[in-house]
C-alpha cells in the first residue's frame, strides 16, 4: 500500500510536513485496514490518496485512487479491482485518538472489478449465493444444485454437478445484472450501479458506481 507523493505546504507558514505525513499515514492504513475488513481475503493493495497538505489536515481529500488484486468479498474471487472516488471529507478527530476513521458525508465510487469462472464458482460455498445459484440451476438446467461455472472466451457456462451444462450470459438492467436466459436478477449490494459487462478472454468485467455511507466507512 502506497501513500501520494509528501504533500507540501502550499505556502509559507503552511502545516509542518512532519505532521501532514503523520495524518496521510493514519488515513492510509485506516482506509486499509476498513478494505480488509470488508474482504475476506486481500492479496494486493495499491492505494493513493488525491489532495494538498492543507486540505488533508482539514479532513478534506480530493479522492481516492485503488488498485487491489487477489480480494475476496461475501464469497467472490476478484482478479483485479480498480476504483476512483469522488471528493471525501473525513473528521480526523476519532482517527486521532485511535478510533476508527469516519466520514462526514457519504461519497462515491466509480470503477471496475475483474472476475473469472474460478472466482465465480467459489461462491457456490457461500450462503450468501447458495440460492441464487439453485435458482439459476432450476431455471436453466430443470434442477438445483450447480457444479462450477466456466468462462471460455466471451461464453459463460453453468455446469450441473450431473455433468449437464447450459450457456448464459449476463445483462444490466436498470442498473442491475440480470440472466439471460431465465431472466433472474443477480443479487447485489443496493448501493451498488452497474454500467456495463463484459465477457471476454475468459472474464467478466463489471463497472460502474457505488455510494459509500458514513455509516459503512469504518468496521465496528
Amino acid at each position: 500500500m502506497r501513500p501520494s507523493a509528501p504533500p507540501r505546504p502550499a505556502v509559507p507558514g503552511g502545516p509542518p510536513l512532519e505532521g501532514t505525513l503523520g495524518t496521510l499515514n493514519l488515513i492510509s492504513g485506516a482506509i486499509g485496514l476498513w478494505l480488509k475488513h470488508l474482504c475476506s481475503r486481500l492479496d494486493h493493495l495499491d492505494l493513493e490518496l488525491i489532495g494538498t497538505g492543507r486540505a488533508l489536515l482539514a479532513g478534506h481529500l480530493d479522492g481516492v485512487r485503488l488498485e487491489a488484486r487477489g480480494g475476496v468479498i461475501e464469497g467472490i474471487a476478484l482478479n483485479h479491482v480498480q476504483l476512483r472516488s469522488d471528493p471525501i471529507r473525513l473528521d480526523l478527530g476519532p482517527l486521532l485518538r485511535g478510533r476508527p476513521l469516519q466520514l462526514r458525508e457519504r461519497f462515491v465510487v466509480t470503477g471496475s472489478v475483474c472476475l473469472d469462472g474460478e472466482g465465480l464458482t467459489q461462491s457456490l460455498a457461500h450462503p450468501a449465493w447458495r440460492h441464487f445459484s439453485d435458482t439459476l440451476a432450476l431455471a436453466l438446467l430443470d434442477r438445483p444444485g450447480l457444479d462450477r461455472y466456466e468462462l471460455d472466451g466471451d461464453q459463460l457456462t453453468v455446469v450441473a454437478d450431473d455433468g449437464r451444462r447450459a450457456p448464459c450470459r449476463l445483462v444490466v438492467h436498470d442498473g442491475g445484472l440480470s440472466t439471460v436466459p431465465g431472466d433472474l436478477v443477480v443479487p447485489l449490494d443496493p448501493a451498488m450501479q452497474i454500467s456495463e459487462v463484459v465477457c471476454r478472454d475468459g472474464r467478466i468485467e463489471l463497472s460502474g458506481r457505488s455510494i459509500v455511507s458514513a455509516a459503512g466507512a469504518a468496521p465496528g
